[in-house]
């Protein structure tokens, strides 16, 4: 047999001394931090800095998203229109690989609707 995992030591990015802990299970959630300052200026981010989408979506300056694309944006749209964000990026996502790929799966059938008007 194997050995068992038993141990983990832990530390933040911000405080690189870690903490040893006992634990028979580990889950790894990497990626919670988005990574989104080159598009700020761009398409409409919440506070945290996930990208807005659909209904939440507003204008980078705090606008309607309706006036700056001229309608209300798919679901998976951004703030600028043909701009589309899906999985961990997104704000409100579950943040889950399975459903990242459902809405790129989504978003693809959005991006035909939108290059077939433009």
């Amino acid at each position: 047999m194997g050995r068992a995992f038993s141990m983990a030591s832990l530390s933040r990015t911000t405080a690189p001394a870690g903490n040893a802990s006992s634990t028979r299970a580990l889950f790894v959630f990497i990626g919670a931090d988005p990574h989104t300052g080159w598009v700020k200026s761009r398409v409409a981010l919440d506070r945290h800095g996930f990208v807005l989408t659909g209904s939440e979506a507003v204008a980078p300056a705090g606008g309607d998203a309706a006036m700056l694309v001229g309608r209300r944006p798919r679901l998976l749209e951004t703030s600028c229109d043909g701009v589309f964000a899906v999985g961990d990026v997104r704000s409100g996502s579950i943040k889950r690989v399975a459903a990242a790929v459902g809405e790129g799966s989504m978003a693809i059938r959005m991006i035909h609707a939108h290059l077939a008007r433009v």
